[in-house]
């Protein structure tokens, strides 16, 4: 019982035990004269977590880097939404990044290597390699984007056709990664991008990371992050116990695993612009009022990132049980972008049923799993 709960846990509580060490990064941009840094952009990934900088009058970062090599990604808006950008891999230690204009609209700046100090070129780190395998998969699956974009909202085949380009820009990674485990490029793209994926079972992905890349990189907190993330999906996938967890609700309400245990739990990860999500609260709130006074509960743990939209949805949908917003330690522990995802945990813990793939339309499954169990 120990073993499992500090394997399940342990995506959830590395992190913030990590953010609490002493710094190991420090970080300054030099933004030369003739840039516009009220348009510029500028994010930084430690390994773990992607956090975006507020550019204040020193312009720097300070913070503990969790993978051999972190990223930045600068960015200037264009006309579309990829506008134009740089990305660079730095060490740890002091960092110098120095972004200097550029010399026309299409290159509004660039990254300065001769007045930088500790970073690593991405093109140097095996990205370009890496853009130009993949580059055909995500330029068809952006035209359907750009083609498509203002007719999401209406056609849900759009969205999953949408979603069906980007496992083939998956595949197309996995592809160049199993040819390429020791460029630092294809290893960065697995750790915070590909294993995330449900195209491709858990444990093969872990068998996949296992076998192909170099222990220079495996031998980092990043990596254990990323392994407790894969076991957390391969318990899940046998049907053994869910994470442990702990999450504040808007109330600040405290909610834990193991205040949960006796009761039957669904756990919803949603959003208020996910169409999916929306079409699916009928059926929710249904099922909520049905089993008010039984032992069963609903926790409902959203993504959006703007609070305005999270509590106008909750209230025209009348979602009127258990709320998380602003907490994302169990979506992140999961490691799965895709929403919905619903979740129904058994009394002690055990995973009986999930929708992550779409296949239980209407929900018809989950509300036949929850008439069985629970009493009348």
């Amino acid at each position: 019982m120990l073993q499992r709960t500090l394997i399940l846990s342990a995506a959830l509580f590395c992190y913030s035990t990590f953010a609490f060490a002493n710094d190991s990064t420090y970080i300054r941009f030099i933004l030369h004269p003739g840039l516009d840094s009220n348009r510029l952009t500028i994010s930084i990934h430690d390994g773990i977590q992607e956090q975006r900088l507020k550019l204040n009058e020193t312009h720097t970062w300070r913070g503990r880097l969790f993978s051999p090599y972190g990223h930045i990604f600068v960015a200037y808006p264009g006309q579309d939404t990829a506008g134009f950008a740089k990305r660079i891999f730095f060490g740890k230690g002091n960092i110098i990044v120095s972004v200097t204009p550029g010399h026309s609209v299409n290159e509004p700046f660039y990254i300065n290597k001769k007045d930088s100090k500790n970073i690593f070129p991405y093109e140097e780190m095996g990205g370009l390699e890496l853009d130009a395998y993949i580059k055909e998969k995500q330029d068809s699956q952006m035209a359907f984007y750009h083609r498509n974009k203002r007719r999401f909202g209406a056609d849900e085949n759009l969205v999953q056709k949408m979603l069906d380009l980007g496992d083939t820009v998956i595949f197309k990674k996995l592809e160049f990664i199993r040819q390429h485990p020791g460029l630092y490029a294809s290893f960065w793209t697995f750790l915070n991008n590909t294993y995330k994926s449900n195209v491709i079972s858990p444990d093969s992905m872990l068998a996949t990371y296992n076998k192909i890349f170099p222990e220079k990189y495996k031998s980092s907190k990043a990596s254990e992050y990323m392994v407790s993330v894969l076991n957390n999906k391969i318990a899940i996938a046998t049907k053994s116990h869910f994470p442990e967890f702990s999450v504040t609700d808007i109330n600040n309400n405290i909610i834990t695993s193991e205040s949960l245990r006796g009761k039957y739990v669904l756990i919803q990860f949603w959003a208020s612009w996910c169409i999916p999500c929306i079409n699916e609260m009928p059926v929710i709130r249904r099922i909520h009022e049905q089993h008010r006074q039984a032992p069963f509960t609903i926790l409902s743990i959203s993504i959006d990132q703007n609070a305005q939209a999270f509590r106008t949805a909750i209230t025209k949908h009348a979602m009127n049980w258990t709320q998380v917003h602003g907490d994302l330690r169990l979506y992140n522990a999961m490691g799965y972008a895709p929403i919905p995802q619903l979740y129904l945990l058994d009394k002690s813990g055990r995973v009986i049923y999930n929708n992550l793939k779409g296949t239980d339309i209407e929900l018809r499954l989950l509300q036949s799993t929850l008439s069985e169990k629970l009493p009348h």
